[in-house]
């Protein structure tokens, strides 16, 4: 959301991505740390971090958000996208987790290829319009403000269906050991 003034929250762990505009991150006591549009940093969610930008930025901040926290409030002028439904527990496996926030952008027709995550694979779509196939699941046509989870292991094929390019978010959550991403048959 496109927003001003400075919010200071200490949150779980996660992504603030920029689309545009330019935003300063600090952490604690680490040196603020300059967003700038198209980009993203990691908050590690252990410390009292300020969100500041320059003018109006138009960030988002993208996080698994553990049960436990969904009834918090969020901090003022922040609001939820999208909650997936509660996972299996085999989904989000205990320990160490290479996280990476991807911002897909997709022209008309565009296809990403089949292909599997090791781990979980929330997808949220900014722009546009995709048609996600996903194996053992009924194709779905995901437009803006649409979101799904894909299941660790679980073969995908992500199509741009519409005539605008596609912007989609894609937070990789992938336990320590396991492939990010590997090819697969087509679902």
């Amino acid at each position: 959301m496109g927003r001003t003034g400075t919010i200071t929250d200490q949150r779980e762990p996660g992504f603030e991505l920029v689309l545009s505009g330019t935003e300063h991150i600090s952490s604690g006591t680490a040196p603020p740390t300059t967003v700038r549009g198209g980009q993203a940093a990691f908050v590690r969610g252990d410390a009292l971090t300020r969100f500041e930008p320059d003018g109006s930025a138009l960030t988002y901040f993208v996080s698994l958000r553990p049960v436990a926290l969904r009834l918090r409030a969020l901090p003022p002028g922040r609001r939820a996208l999208y909650e997936s439904a509660d996972l299996p527990l085999t989904a989000t496996p205990a320990g160490g987790y290479q996280d990476a926030l991807v911002l897909l952008v997709l022209q008309p027709g565009a296809v990403v290829p089949p292909h599997m995550h090791g781990g979980i694979e929330p997808t949220y779509v900014i722009d546009g319009t995709i048609e996600l196939k996903v194996a053992g699941r009924a194709v779905e046509r995901l437009g803006p403000g649409d979101a799904d989870t894909v299941l660790p292991e679980t073969p995908l094929l992500v199509t741009n269906v519409g005539s605008t390019v596609a912007r989609v978010l894609v937070m990789l959550a992938t336990p320590d050991g396991k492939p990010v991403q590997s090819s697969a048959s087509a679902p």
